[in-house]
């Protein structure tokens, strides 16, 4: 089982797609699609499908200590109790994709779902743990995951996709139904395309 750590939500904090931002660096954006929830301990939680977070609107906090066990990070995904599905029926809080970077350097990844893209991700950037519900619907799904890897260097660069669970921010994936990886030996561009079975 891998063990993905995110640390509960702070009062008055603020996640766009799960991840912690700083409202000041968001001003005039706006996101007609979204979702808002508010959790019990005051935290504000959007959901803006397609919506791409710029990296400086990220909440900046003093890193984390290294761990050889599990990545950690400090975005919380929305409670599941407050929406237990999507308006696909796909369970919420249930299918999961997180990222782990082993000190990587030049790469990028581009994961798209059914067509649609939902993360881009460089070597360096915070860890990402993002429930795919919203994204996925039932039955097959289309993964496709695309590395660019430039000048690589440093340890490997992991995309993990399957199921798991929240429990009071604490996310819990089983064994991974999806895993790529990139390493310092890979050069140009590599993609491949998973078929993820999602039931109710």
């Amino acid at each position: 089982m891998i063990g993905l750590l995110a640390g509960v939500a702070l009062a008055g904090s603020v996640f766009v797609n799960g991840q912690r931002v700083d409202p000041a660096k968001l001003a005039q954006v706006r996101l007609p699609q979204a979702e808002v929830i508010f959790d019990a301990n005051g935290g504000l939680f959007i959901m803006a499908p397609g919506f791409e977070i710029p990296t400086g609107a990220l909440w900046s906090a003093a890193p984390a200590p290294a761990s050889t066990a599990t990545p950690q990070a400090s975005p919380t995904p929305p409670p599941a109790n407050l929406r237990p599905q999507t308006d696909n029926g796909v369970p919420r809080a249930r299918y999961w994709l997180a990222t782990e970077d082993n000190g990587s350097a030049g790469h990028v990844l581009e994961v798209s779902v059914n067509g649609v893209s939902v993360l881009s991700l460089r070597s360096g950037d915070p860890v990402r743990i993002m429930d795919l519900g919203p994204h996925l619907r039932l039955g097959e799904n289309a993964i496709r995951v695309k590395s660019t890897s430039t000048d690589a260097d440093g340890g490997s660069l992991y995309l993990y996709v399957g199921t798991g669970s929240d429990q009071a921010g604490t996310v819990s994936m089983d064994a991974p139904d999806i895993q790529f990886g990139v390493g310092k030996s890979r050069v140009g561009t590599y993609e491949r395309t998973y078929t993820l079975e999602v039931a109710r």
